[in-house]
């Protein structure tokens, strides 16, 4: 994602993570979200994360999904 230098994907727990100012959305699977926190949380000090909303003018909604070999995504 070189591209899109505020996107980054972690390939080892398969996390997306999108960055705008102070806002910070992830994507992946279920049980790879705390792994996700904790590893952003060792370099920065963050706010506990709160609900889903707002977000670049789109209001988000959090889903589950569960993949072809019954891997739940969020």
């Amino acid at each position: 994602m070189n591209q899109w230098p505020s996107c980054y994907y972690h390939s080892i727990i398969r996390v997306v993570l999108a960055v705008y100012v102070d806002d910070f959305k992830r994507s992946g699977p279920k049980d790879a979200m705390q792994t996700a926190r904790g590893l952003i949380r060792k370099d920065l000090v963050l706010e506990d994360p709160a609900e889903i909303g707002l977000y670049l003018g789109c209001l988000h909604e959090k889903i589950e999904l569960e993949t072809s070999d019954k891997r739940k995504i969020r």
